[in-house]
């Protein structure tokens, strides 16, 4: 779910890059790539557990309404996001 300052709604994220660290706290870091059926944006998540089954994801996002962005009005919002993908 992406929770904006308003609403909450499902997303779809593709990652555009993800750290290769050697440990938890420097690996698993993504530029993502997020949309929901009204907004699209840009931000960074991180792996918090991920197995062969089960993978868990937080990010912090940067959104716009498509609408708004068509008629030249930029009123980005900030978001998080939480990722339960089996």
């Amino acid at each position: 779910m992406l929770l904006t300052e308003d609403e909450s709604e499902p997303y779809m994220a593709w990652e555009l890059y993800e750290s290769k660290g050697r440990n938890w706290l420097t690996s698993g870091w993504s530029l993502d790539v997020v949309t929901t059926s009204e907004r699209g944006g840009i931000g960074v998540a991180k792996d918090l557990y991920k197995s062969d089954s089960m993978a868990v994801d937080l990010g912090a996002y940067v959104t716009q309404d498509y609408e708004d962005l068509f008629q030249g009005n930029i009123d980005p919002k900030f978001g998080m996001g939480l990722s339960v993908s089996f």
